[in-house]
């Protein structure tokens, strides 16, 4: 502005401050300045806060594996009414500056999942590690490849989950091997690295010429395949001795009688209550969950007394069956052994720790990691599919469950300060 109008300006409005000297100006705007930045800076905090916060409130509801609206639907509302009963509106206020839309917890989701994948290659890319995949279809119809790795990080070994993705079209070798191609190549990661797979023993995965081990083994000479112990003890099971098969059929029979029939289990847990048992109903067995037989079958010989009261008013033909000595000590023989096995498959699982005398004898230790790395099942999947069918459910059927599936299943804690920090602006909510 030209300096005569602003003389005449500060003369005419300003009266009390036309005689100050020229110091006493520049203060003024220097203190100006100083509060702007200051503002800036503590809006700057605050949003910076509330993002962290939406990430870490996503970061539950993967883990929970909850609907994303469950956010703005419920957690919100739930804490701003704690907050003001226990505190003030003021932190009322703050709290309603939260991002937690639907999309906004989609995104972090997402961020944290990329998080965690980038710090597991990472990890891949300097150790050898083990394989376990397996492929089941969801309740879209879509055909989900999963696939755990197992590694040596620090001083122990660690599982993860590396894969989840849907296959496109066909569940043949050929397709499974692509995908498990193209995610490595994409990754960095080599096939070398890689010393065993451990599979169920579909075509799919073990055919000799088709097959995806068969194809793997082409791109690397290191690597070895081992069959899960748990399916093979399923094959062993079905060619057991004719009197006890004929024993495990009948107590199936025994038990769908009472659990396929909702009538029926109501009046037995009532039975259970009046006699003062110790246990209120009977389990359902099934095939695809190796620990349900043990269980079912203990559960079974030990309300033996109460089934065989309930079915005195029930014309069932296997009632004598629970007064007969001999087929009772089959029952126990059998719910024993498949006990025992239950609890070495779970022993199986908690795969060794590496031990401190690594540093001390290293040829000795890298050949016993060698050894302890594959997998002796595919329990890992097992547990993985029945998170995934929580997680997608008949009303989630459209979603994209691989970011949610890798928070759950994996043992990686994300660090939210570095993704806060990586946000170029940051945003509350309005």
């Amino acid at each position: 502005m030209v300096p005569a109008k602003l003389r005449r300006h500060l003369e005419t409005n300003h009266t009390n401050v036309k005689d100050k000297p020229i110091d006493y100006f520049i203060r003024l705007r220097d203190q100006l300045l100083k509060n702007k930045n200051f503002i800036a800076e503590v809006t700057k905090t605050a949003n910076e806060k509330a993002t962290e916060a939406s990430y870490m409130v996503s970061y539950r509801i993967a883990q929970a594996g909850k609907a994303h609206t469950i956010a703005e639907s419920l957690i919100k509302p739930c804490v701003t009414d704690i907050v003001s009963c226990m505190l003030d509106e003021k932190a009322v206020q703050k709290i309603n500056t939260i991002p937690l839309s639907n999309d906004t917890v989609r995104r972090r989701i997402n961020d944290i999942s990329t998080h965690i994948k980038s710090e597991l290659i990472s990890r891949l890319k300097c150790n050898n590690f083990s394989l376990q995949m397996d492929e089941f279809t969801d309740v879209s119809g879509l055909a989900v490849l999963l696939v755990f790795v197992r590694y040596k990080y620090q001083t122990s070994l660690e599982e993860d989950l590396l894969l989840c993705q849907p296959l496109s079209t066909y569940t043949t070798g050929y397709e499974i091997f692509n995908m498990l191609n193209n995610f490595f190549e994409l990754e960095g990661l080599t096939w070398d690295n890689c010393i065993d797979i451990c599979t169920d023993g579909a075509k799919a995965m073990v055919g000799k010429t088709a097959g995806v081990v068969s194809r793997i083994k082409e791109v690397t000479n290191n690597c070895s395949n081992s069959h899960c112990i748990l399916h093979r003890q399923a094959l062993a099971i079905k060619k057991m001795p004719i009197p006890l098969k004929n024993v495990l059929d009948e107590a199936v029979k025994i038990i769908n009688f009472v659990k396929s029939r909702p009538l029926s289990t109501r009046l037995f847990t009532i039975l259970c209550e009046d006699m003062g048992s110790m246990h209120k109903s009977q389990l359902y067995h099934t095939e695809v969950r190796w620990l349900s037989r043990g269980k079912t079958l203990v559960r079974l010989f030990e309300l033996r007394n109460e089934l065989y009261v309930f079915f005195t008013d029930h014309p069932f033909n296997l009632q004598l069956r629970l007064t007969d000595k001999i087929w009772l000590f089959r029952l126990s023989y059998l719910a024993d052994i498949f006990t025992k096995l239950n609890e070495v498959n779970l022993s199986i699982q908690d795969f060794w720790c590496s031990s401190s005398i690594t540093n001390e004898y290293q040829s000795l230790a890298k050949k016993a990691i060698l050894a302890l790395l594959p997998f002796a099942t595919t329990y890992l999947c097992e547990t993985g599919f029945s998170s995934y069918a929580s997680t997608k459910t008949k009303y989630r059927n459209k979603l994209d469950a691989e970011a949610d599936m890798r928070i759950q299943l994996s043992p990686i804690k994300p660090n939210i300060k570095i993704l806060v920090n990586k946000k170029s602006q940051h945003h509350g909510s309005h």
